[in-house]
């Protein structure tokens, strides 16, 4: 399941969400369909885009962020019931003009999907 938040001005948590999953499509992990509820997931990909807008400079200051979380539980009791962890997250900064920005944030969470899609196929290996 895919989470997405988006605040930047061009770039809504559709478009976000659309790219992230192409991304991780095109790496071949698989995406469950929305029709699946957040009940029957263990794990749920945050996407996260936050931008600020400096009026004077016009300049924006952006952070993009990639997190997994997945159900949890304590080996030591497994009826204590499932909790969510935060089990790989990274995430970027970066300056942009007010152009550049939609470009800039796409290529910077690229990047992360990238890096989550080698570590996840890394952990995940098919013997």
């Amino acid at each position: 399941m895919l989470g997405m938040s988006s605040d930047v001005e061009g770039l809504s948590a559709e478009g976000v969400e659309s790219a992230v999953s192409t991304r991780l499509l095109e790496a071949g992990l698989p995406i469950l369909p929305k029709s699946h509820t957040a009940a029957q997931e263990d794990a749920t990909l945050f996407a996260t885009v936050r931008a600020v807008r400096s009026e004077a400079s016009k300049i924006n200051a952006f952070q993009v962020s990639l997190e997994l979380a997945q159900r949890a539980r304590l080996l030591r009791n497994p009826k204590i019931s499932p909790s969510v962890a935060i089990t790989w997250w990274d995430s970027s900064i970066g300056i942009s003009t007010d152009e550049a920005l939609p470009a800039d944030v796409k290529e910077q969470m690229d990047t992360l999907v990238d890096k989550f899609a080698e570590s996840f196929l890394r952990q995940n290996e098919q013997p």
